[in-house]
């Protein structure tokens, strides 16, 4: 599996998730899923999203996309957001050491 890191800083939390929730079903068309919504514990308005991708092309094409651009601007996103790109590496560690 294929996953996105998101990490920026928003002005008003609150505002942002209402944002963030309203183009859920544009996410989901280019198919992307929200996994995890992490707040910073210093700072609350800093954002961290794990958010699993099923398509990278369409993912890429929709992290630079005028829509969303405009979306983070609309939900109070302030400067410029980090994207991440990672695959899932799993080794179950339970069986390595043998526990």
């Amino acid at each position: 599996m294929t996953y996105t890191l998101f990490k920026g800083r928003v002005k008003d939390f609150a505002k942002w998730r209402e944002s963030f929730d309203s183009i859920k079903m544009k996410r989901q068309e280019a198919g992307i899923t929200e996994k995890y919504i992490l707040r910073g514990i210093d700072d609350r308005n800093e954002v961290i999203l794990l958010l699993e991708v099923k398509d990278m092309a369409r993912a890429k094409a929709y992290y630079e996309s005028a829509f969303l651009r405009d979306a983070m601007q609309k939900g109070g996103v302030i400067g410029k957001p980090e994207f991440h790109f990672y695959n899932e590496e799993y080794e179950d560690l339970a069986k390595v050491s043998g526990l």
